[in-house]
């Protein structure tokens, strides 16, 4: 588990308009050979349990295996 304090104005994970420079982006680069980066995935948000609005500065978590995605992802949704 990475736990990260993402700053107002940086994009979450890649959309329209903003393909590069985002958190997403970073821990693709910082954590290459993690499981989740090295899977073949179409995932835009590898790694990602929850997102943060470009506006909002906090706490954001992210994995670095699937197993852990799927499993912190599930526990956010369902507020545990």
């Amino acid at each position: 588990m990475i736990v990260l304090n993402k700053p107002a104005g940086m994009v979450t994970h890649p959309a329209p308009g903003h393909p590069n420079g985002t958190l997403a982006n970073a821990l693709a680069y910082h954590c290459a050979d993690a499981d989740i980066f090295t899977q073949a995935s179409t995932d835009a948000r590898p790694g990602l349990v929850h997102r943060l609005d470009k506006g909002t500065t906090g706490v954001i978590v992210a994995t670095k295996t699937l197993r852990a995605q799927a499993r912190l992802t599930d526990a956010f949704r369902n507020r545990q």
